[in-house]
């Protein structure tokens, strides 16, 4: 029987199995315990520029066992129960208290190579940060045309899905070939992510030009942590201004996954990094058959990193939309992120249900990374000569702060006023096109 390829865990913290990622100050120190172990290491990329290791490894529960007995006492940390053969919870667990045992209480930096989007039922289906799925939309232009204006020769980044040619969006994008959409005559809707994203940061910031990576595959599939975090360090020193990242993933205690730590400590400081908080607000803590997988509480990341600014989603009238993440403290800007129009695919779209939907460029999507773009674009429009993207984002923080939690909550995030084709309030008639779908 074959064995997975991945490990769903506790609050979608799904990860490839039988890999593991290693400071490269200790690669040799932890090869050779785990070889003593029996659990055969073997180095699957190096790399120079994350600092880190990646390194697939086998025989885990004998490998587990085998650590275990080699510990001091006195030093043996509590196991966590294995889910599976392929938990590498244990392991890892053991793995640190031998090294502990052996030098003074010092762990070597290690850890598991994650899924990033949001992963239900460990496929490796993402969302990308989003909840929901694009809707058709009756406007045919929304947009108005894009003439020379604010955001000139301001570059941000965006590591997304592959990018269709929007004819809206001619000339204010960049990508090689591998990074375009290709003519398949049908589509995921995840598919079109890219391409809605770049609308919303061009739509702030016209004369801006979006440097495009695509890291998430068509199809709506997820992308391992290790290549999206190479990815990050390769586009964050590439040049640009602003760094999109609408995609998420979790951790089981909630704390930081290593591979991105990494890559996002890699970016130059100058670099400013907008990130999707994710849209997992709604969901309930209420466990039907056994834990709750996800936590509506929960830290994504990599918005929730400390160089990264977090953005959640408001509605029109300026309040969080359900689907935010509650009680976030670690989110500090709210942007529209509700009904929101923009470029998408021209083609047939098959739905989650099966239905096949004709859609003709355009198309309206809810979630946070709706959000995180049109931040993304606000501070390229801000950027001008004399102004940093600092500076930029700094002025985005003098809107107003808003109450969104119940009583005793402290959580008061700033809600940023957009420009642009969402500076006021749409006519009645395009919002009735919405199916409260998230992006």
């Amino acid at each position: 029987m074959a064995q997975p390829c991945y490990v769903n865990g506790q609050k979608n913290a799904s990860y490839r199995s039988r890999q593991i990622v290693v400071a490269n100050a200790h690669s040799e120190a932890v090869i050779d315990t785990l070889s003593r172990a029996g659990a055969r290491p073997v180095v699957v990329d190096r790399g120079e520029d994350l600092g880190l290791t990646l390194l697939s490894v086998s025989n885990v529960t004998a490998a587990t066992g085998e650590l275990v007995d080699r510990t001091e006492p006195a030093h043996r940390a509590r196991l966590p129960q294995a889910a599976s053969a392929d938990d590498l919870d244990p392991l890892l667990t053991a793995l640190r208290a031998q090294f502990a045992g052996e030098h003074g209480g010092w762990r070597p930096t290690v850890g598991k190579n994650r899924y990033l989007g949001q992963v239900f039922g460990g496929d490796g289906i993402v969302n990308h940060g989003t909840g929901g799925r694009p809707s058709w939309t009756a406007d045919d232009t929304p947009f108005p045309a894009r003439t020379d204006g604010a955001g000139a020769g301001v570059v941000v980044g965006l590591l997304d899905t592959p990018i269709w040619p929007h004819r809206w969006l001619a000339g204010g994008w960049v990508g090689g070939p591998a990074d375009q959409l290709p003519d398949t005559g049908e589509y995921a809707p995840a598919d079109g992510h890219a391409t809605f994203l770049t609308g919303l940061i061009l739509s702030q910031a016209p004369s801006a030009r979006v440097l495009v990576r695509h890291v998430l595959p068509a199809g709506g599939q997820g992308a391992e942590a290790w290549t999206v975090a190479k990815e990050i360090v390769r586009l964050g020193n590439s040049g640009i201004d602003v760094l999109n990242l609408s995609l998420i993933c979790q951790t089981e205690d909630g704390d930081a996954p290593l591979t991105l730590r990494a890559a996002v400590d890699r970016v130059p400081p100058n670099v400013v990094i907008v990130a999707a908080a994710g849209n997992h607000g709604a969901l309930s803590t209420d466990p039907v058959d056994g834990p709750p997988v996800l936590d509506p509480r929960s830290p994504a990341f990599p918005a929730a990193l400390d160089r990264v600014i977090a953005v959640g989603a408001s509605t029109r009238d300026g309040r969080i939309t359900p689907f935010t993440p509650r009680d976030a403290q670690w989110v500090e800007l709210v942007a529209l992120g509700d009904e929101v129009v923009s470029t998408y695919l021209d083609g047939a779209v098959r739905q989650d249900d099966h239905t096949v939907d004709l859609f003709t460029g355009w198309a309206r999507w809810s979630g946070t990374s709706v959000s995180a773009a049109l931040i993304s674009g606000a501070i390229a429009a801000r950027v001008k000569p004399g102004t940093t993207p600092r500076d930029a984002l700094r002025q985005l923080y003098h809107g107003r702060r808003i109450q969104p939690g119940g009583p005793g909550s402290t959580w008061r995030p700033h809600l940023v006023d957009l420009g642009g084709p969402f500076a006021s309030e749409p006519p009645a008639d395009r919002l009735a096109h919405g199916l409260n779908r998230r992006a």
